[in-house]
C-alpha cells in the first residue's frame, strides 16, 4: 500500500498546508494532482503530499536532465536564488542532510539521490522532517499512469489511503515493541548457546 495523506489547508507552514513541501511556485504546468487555481497566491497546491513531492521530483529531474543543473549547488542557485534566500546556507543544509556533497553530479534516475535531495530540500523549505515513506510513494508514482491510478485510488476509497494521526501514532508505538521482542529472542538464543 502506498503511503500518503493530505494536509490541505491545515494550520501549518505553506509547504505543508499546500501539500507542496518543495514550495513549487504557481505556473501553467499541469502537474498531476494539482489543484487549480489553488488557494495560495504564490505556491501550487496538490491533492496530497505525495503528489506535491512527485511534482518536486519531476522538476528536479528536469533541471538535471534538460537544463544542466546537475548538482545540489547548481539546482539551488536557481530554486532559491540569492536575491530571495540565503542560498549558501540552503546548499549547505541540503548537502549535510542528504549526505551528498554539493558538487556531486546527480543521477536523475537514482531513487536514492533524488529522494535524499528532495527530502532535504523539503526539510529546509518547511522546517519539518517528513516521513520518508511519502518520498518513496512519490518516487513510485513518477510514471504518469501510476500517478493517475494513485489519484483514482484516493478518490475511490474516499481518501482512505491517507494515514490519520492516530494511525501514525499506532504504527510508531509498535516499533519499540517489535524491537523489544527481537532483543528478547536474541538474548534467549545466546543464553541457549552458552549452555
Amino acid at each position: 500500500m502506498k503511503y500518503d495523506r493530505s494536509y490541505l489547508n491545515i494550520k501549518d507552514v505553506a509547504g505543508i498546508r499546500n501539500n507542496n513541501p518543495g514550495n513549487i511556485e504557481k505556473t501553467q504546468i499541469a502537474w498531476l494532482g494539482k489543484i487549480a487555481p489553488g488557494g495560495h497566491q504564490r505556491f501550487e497546491q496538490f491533492q496530497s503530499i505525495a503528489l506535491g513531492i512527485r511534482a518536486m521530483l519531476v522538476d528536479l529531474r528536469n533541471k538535471i536532465s534538460n537544463k544542466g543543473l546537475d548538482t545540489i549547488e547548481k539546482i539551488l542557485y536557481v530554486w532559491a536564488p540569492p536575491s530571495e534566500n540565503n542560498t549558501e546556507a540552503y546548499i549547505n543544509a541540503v548537502a549535510a542532510s542528504s549526505g551528498i556533497p554539493r558538487k556531486t553530479v546527480l543521477d536523475p534516475n537514482s531513487s536514492y539521490q533524488m529522494q535524499a535531495v528532495a527530502r532535504a530540500m523539503a526539510k529546509h523549505e518547511t522546517g519539518k522532517d517528513l516521513d520518508p515513506r511519502f518520498f518513496q510513494t512519490a518516487w513510485s508514482i513518477l510514471d504518469g499512469g501510476a500517478a493517475l491510478q494513485h489519484i483514482s485510488d484516493i478518490k475511490s476509497f474516499g481518501g482512505s489511503e491517507f494515514k490519520t494521526e492516530s494511525q501514525n501514532k499506532q504504527s510508531s508505538m509498535l516499533l519499540p515493541l517489535v524491537i523489544a521482542a527481537a532483543a528478547t529472542v536474541f538474548l534467549l538464543s545466546t543464553k541457549k548457546r552458552k549452555k
